[in-house]
């Protein structure tokens, strides 16, 4: 009964999340740990791995890429937090109330640099992309799922851009394209289209008609 409890359901799949922290356990800076779930309104339910560690030997990168070599994605969490010790309460238990939020701010240990946006569509694509995530800033070289996108999120992320003017592109075309640069040369080649389509469609005027032979 208590393992039924403590699963946590993540798009569709139910987890239990001490099987995160024994992968987790088997890696020798992590002194101890608590994968937990935290409610979100745009991205739904997301996992939390708070770690106690060295913070010379902490990298969340590192972590993520160590969960997906011996997990399902579905299984790896959207945030790695480091702590210099568990919360407890006065029974020995983990202290849920007292766990710090995980940090709305860009990753300092993503694989690439951060790269402004280059041009107004690029801004306004890395501007809704942020504020799905809750990110204060996205570059446009940054990976939508790496910063903690999931499923959910594209079609709030669609949504969003629609509201923002912009053309609608199937969610395969976000998958493909998961960051602001190729989403923006994305919807940029939509517009381009839906422009000459319209052009086409317009009709000739009198002075505009074909010179005669």
């Amino acid at each position: 009964i208590g393992r039924v409890d403590n699963q946590v359901k993540i798009r569709g799949f139910r987890i239990e999340p001490g099987e995160i922290e024994t992968v987790l356990a088997q890696l020798p800076a992590v002194r101890s740990c608590a994968v937990v779930p935290l409610k979100d309104p745009n991205l739904g339910t997301q996992l939390v791995a708070y770690v106690v560690a060295p913070a010379a030997e902490f990298s969340a990168a590192h972590l993520r890429e160590f969960l997906h070599g011996r997990l399902p994605e579905f299984m790896v969490p959207a945030h790695f937090v480091r702590l210099d010790a568990l919360p407890m309460t006065g029974n020995g238990k983990l202290d849920r109330r007292a766990l710090p939020a995980p940090a709305r701010v860009r990753p300092d240990d993503l694989p690439q640099p951060f790269v402004a946006a280059a041009n107004d569509l690029e801004q306004r694509v890395a501007a809704v992309l942020g504020g799905i995530l809750g990110i204060d800033r996205v570059g446009q070289l940054d990976n939508f799922f790496e910063l903690g996108g999931n499923s959910l999120a594209v079609t709030r992320a669609l949504a969003r851009l629609r509201e923002a003017g912009l053309p609608a592109i199937a969610p395969a075309a976000f998958f493909a394209n998961p960051t602001a640069r190729a989403l923006a040369s994305t919807l940029g080649g939509e517009v381009s289209t839906l422009v000459s389509r319209r052009v086409s469609r317009v009709p000739p005027s009198p002075g505009q008609g074909a010179i005669p032979t």
